[in-house]
């Protein structure tokens, strides 16, 4: 084996190694030689020599590798001749074992015992007299007179042993003694070291834990900070931007890192002087936090702020509440209108029995004064008088949503074409009307006169924009809205009909457009508007679940919109109008119920001139008892709201009980709840509004009793249960 490639160390680590593999090897065979007792074991003997010399050669080559290292060249040569006598011995011990084979083996046991105890204790000495001992020994066995040689350098090694290995046990307990006497220091040591640590550890650990939930705490509070659903700005003391979240960078429409670090004066100049600036230096100065609702125009929002002092500056919540501000308009103007309505509800009933009187007898005096050139304008005056404050009142009713509807599937386009004659007329030559329906339009669900009335107050409206001539386009087209549409359109998602008038005359300055459809506002000059016709169309929208929008440019014109339902069902087959109908009068008898004298007067003289019979009665006990006591009975006319606990409508339920077959017409001038529901007639309700003309009294009398009497009955029942 050739160690010489490798360093000494590794040489001497090898050497080691390898010394002790082969000190191993020769105890076991030893313990080999000490099992050949008979005959036939010493079979084994050329085998357990070969392996010997086996062991010489390696255990050799390793020591020498280790002896060539610091010592002198003699020691070194009796070194390897020591281990050179070993080798020859153990040949002479081979050669030999024909003659007396046991009795070899044991002394060849006898003398590796004896090199075994000396080579560990390192005497050289004596293993070389072992060693001619062990020749003597193997002499003596071919001479067949055995030697005690070998024996007594046996017992005189291991009496050496015994001296070295007492020696050994002496010094090995001192060093035990002072070695746990170490132990015992150095384990204090090291207890009071490990105490140390483990202190210093739990502090250093209990640093840790506060680190880390300061930093959790941060993180949790960065989190919640940018997560909010309001802007939150901190500023220092100098006015400098220290940090801006999310939903700030957001409302304030700039970026975090537009923000931060610069004056927020520089970054946000319109505030100078506003009531912002003055809300933050309150807070700063007095340290007391501030809250304030303020329009910033330059972002075009309301803000909801809130100032609060801190340590380094100022903290600043704020939120975009344009929303809800919009929302609360809508509220207002909803009571607003509520308001309306009562007050409108409450003059509308009286007043309108009083025109009912008025416009029927001026009417009466115009037809009587026909010759009389003089007194027949005053005549006409008043009848115009009449009509002008029923027009205002029905103007009225409409905006507060109180008007009777009766809607029914409607073709736009149609109504449209056919108005288009009227509205040429209606506006002059002066303005070029243009008419661009949809194809396939559907049908919408409203009161086809309601809707040319309110057809006719826009065009009316886009004329007197345009006095010096223009064009007017009148637009079809079906809108389907999208569930985020109502953002823009407080309609719910669905198909409707949008209605669009369009003019080029001289447009509405962006400050008026917000009160375009409050009730008597108009920018017309004086005299030239009552401020009802947008209100008008306004009501009669919303009563109909629609909307109207406006847009407009000063100088470039106007744009209305109107949204209508679709109507679930194709349109109905047309009606006719009662106004194109000739007025008639009949030979019924019809039962007049009318609490207003004046009025009941007016109404009896009419259909008396008609040629009906005509029974009276002031409040509904009255008109039962008239109609228990009367068989031959054709229609009950009768008004709505009377006194007495029995409105019209509860009448006409108690009279169609004592007679089924009864025809009813109902009149107000309020209908309140009675036969309108939702802003919409009950089903099979006939009414006559007032205050009305004869012809319109005469046309409305002979369709109630021209009904069917099946028909009658039927709508009558499903308006009760309505």
């Amino acid at each position: 084996m050739d160690f010489r490639p490798l360093s000494w160390e590794a040489r001497f680590e090898c050497g080691i190694a390898l010394i002790d593999a082969q000190h191993q090897r020769l105890v076991q065979l030893v313990n080999r030689l000490s099992l050949v007792r008979e005959e036939h074991e010493v079979t084994a003997l050329p085998a357990i020599v070969t392996e010997l010399r086996g062991y010489a050669q390696y255990h050799f080559a390793a020591e020498e590798q280790i002896w060539r290292r610091g010592v002198a060249e003699a020691e070194l040569a009796r070194h390897l001749a020591l281990h050179a006598g070993f080798v020859e011995q153990l040949e002479t011990f081979r050669m030999a074992f024909a003659e007396r084979p046991l009795d070899l083996a044991r002394a060849l046991h006898a003398y590796l015992c004896s090199w075994l105890v000396l080579h560990i204790l390192g005497d050289d000495q004596q293993m070389a007299r072992t060693t001619i001992a062990a020749g003597a020994d193997v002499g003596a066995v071919r001479e067949h007179a055995p030697s005690a040689a070998s024996e007594a350098l046996l017992l005189g090694a291991l009496q050496s042993m015994d001296r070295s290995l007492s020696t050994t046990n002496a010094r090995l307990s001192t060093l035990n003694l002072e070695l746990e006497q170490r132990v015992q220091e150095r384990t204090r040591e090291l207890q009071a070291l490990l105490l140390s640590e483990q202190e210093a550890r739990r502090e250093a650990e209990a640093g840790r834990a506060a680190m880390l939930r300061e930093h959790e705490m941060r993180m949790r509070l960065a989190t919640m900070l940018e997560r909010m659903g309001e802007g939150f700005v901190t500023i220092d003391r100098d006015w400098t931007i220290t940090y801006v979240n999310a939903e700030a960078e957001r409302l304030c429409r700039a970026t975090r890192a537009e923000l931060v670090g610069r004056n927020v004066w520089e970054a946000f100049p319109e505030g100078r002087g506003s009531a912002f600036e003055a809300a933050h230096r309150r807070v700063l100065r007095y340290q007391v936090p501030v809250r304030l609702l303020e329009h910033y125009a330059p972002l075009d929002l309301w803000s909801d702020t809130r100032v609060f002092p801190t340590d380094e500056g100022l903290a600043i919540y704020f939120r975009d509440v344009s929303h809800e501000r919009e929302l609360e308009e809508q509220v207002r103007q909803a009571q607003r209108l509520e308001s309306l309505g009562q007050i409108t509800g409450g003059v509308a009933h009286d007043f309108n029995n009083l025109l009912t009187v008025v416009l029927g007898n001026a009417e009466m005096l115009t037809d009587k004064l026909e010759h009389e050139p003089r007194l027949q304008p005053l005549a006409r005056m008043i009848q115009g008088a009449a009509l002008r404050g029923a027009e205002l009142t029905r103007a009225l009713l409409a905006f507060a949503r109180r008007q009777p509807l009766d809607p029914r599937a409607v073709d736009l386009n149609a109504r449209i074409v056919d108005l288009q004659g009227l509205l040429g007329r209606a506006l002059g030559e002066h303005v070029a009307i243009q008419i661009e329906t949809a194809s396939e339009l559907p049908p919408a669900l409203v009161d086809p006169a309601q809707f040319e009335n309110a057809l006719l107050n826009l065009c009316l409206n886009a004329r007197d924009a345009m006095p010096g001539g223009g064009r007017l386009v009148i637009e079809t087209a079906q809108c389907t809205l999208a569930a985020d549409a109502q953002v823009q359109l407080p309609l719910p998602p669905g198909s409707y009909v949008l209605v669009s008038v369009s003019d080029n005359g001289v447009g509405i300055a962006p400050e008026h457009l917000a009160q375009v459809f409050e009730p008597f506002f108009t920018t017309k000059d004086k005299g030239k508007g009552t401020g009802l016709g947008l209100s008008m169309v306004y009501g009669f929208a919303k009563q109909s679940g629609g909307h109207v929008s406006i847009e407009s440019t000063p100088g470039a014109g106007t744009t209305v919109r109107l949204y209508l339902p679709r109507a679930a069902h194709a349109v109905a087959e047309a009606v006719p109008d009662l106004a194109q109908r000739t007025p008639s009068g009949g030979r019924e008898c019809i039962l007049l119920v009318e609490d207003d004298v004046l009025v009941r007067r007016y109404a009896g003289d009419q259909l008396a001139a008609l040629g009906y019979r005509v029974l009276q009665a002031g409040d509904g006990p009255e008109a039962l008892e008239v109609l228990r006591a009367e068989d031959d009975i054709d229609l009950l006319f009768t008004d709505i709201v009377m006194p007495g606990g029995m409105n019209g409508r509860q009448l006409a339920d108690a009279a169609l009980a004592l007679r089924p077959r009864l025809k009813v017409l109902y009149t107000s001038g309020y209908t309140e709840n009675a036969v309108v529901h939702d802003g919409r007639l009950d089903l099979g309700v006939l009414l006559l509004n007032k205050p009305y003309r004869r012809a319109e009294l005469a046309l409305a009398v002979r369709t109630a009793l021209e009904r069917a009497p099946d028909e009658g009955s039927a709508r009558a029942a499903g308006g009760r249960a309505a």
